[in-house]
This record gives structure tokens, C-alpha cells and sequence, in this order.
């Protein structure tokens, strides 16, 4: 990957399109995967400051995990179509 590339990938990746769907995706796989690792906090609701950041990092994984791949696919279709 030359440093054009670069430029154009982190262009990409933070473009309007690619966080909206990002978001999306992350919210509903960041929920799921909250569900999964502190279900029984959220249901008694004693939920601890350190819980409460575990659970925002959770939802980073999702949103990371689609904006690399939504970058990828735009990148690749890019260099087809040259």
C-alpha cells in the first residue's frame, strides 16, 4: 500500500457513509454482544462504573470491525474500476 493509498483508505474510512452504516452495525452488534457479557448486570441493574466502560468498548469491536471492512471493499472496488 503506497502512501496515496493510505491517504485515500483513511479518507474512506472516516467518510460520512462508511461511520452512518458503521454506526448502525454497532449499535445493534454492540447490544447483542453488552447482552452476552453483562447480561446479569444489566438485568439486576447493578452496574459499576468499570462495567459501564467495558460495555462502550464493547461497542467499538463492531464499529471498528465494519469501517475497516465497508474501507476494504470501497478500496478494492476502486482499484478494479482503474
Amino acid at each position: 500500500m503506497t502512501f496515496s493509498d493510505l491517504k485515500i483508505a483513511i479518507k474512506i474510512f472516516f467518510s460520512y457513509r462508511v461511520r452512518k452504516k458503521a454506526i448502525k452495525i454497532a449499535l445493534i452488534v454492540g447490544l447483542i454482544l453488552a447482552f452476552i457479557n453483562h447480561g446479569n448486570e444489566l438485568l439486576t441493574l447493578s452496574i459499576s462504573g468499570d462495567t459501564w466502560i467495558r460495555m462502550i468498548l464493547t461497542f467499538f469491536v463492531p464499529y471498528t470491525v465494519s469501517s475497516l471492512t465497508a474501507t476494504q471493499v470501497i478500496l478494492t472496488d476502486l482499484k478494479n474500476k482503474n
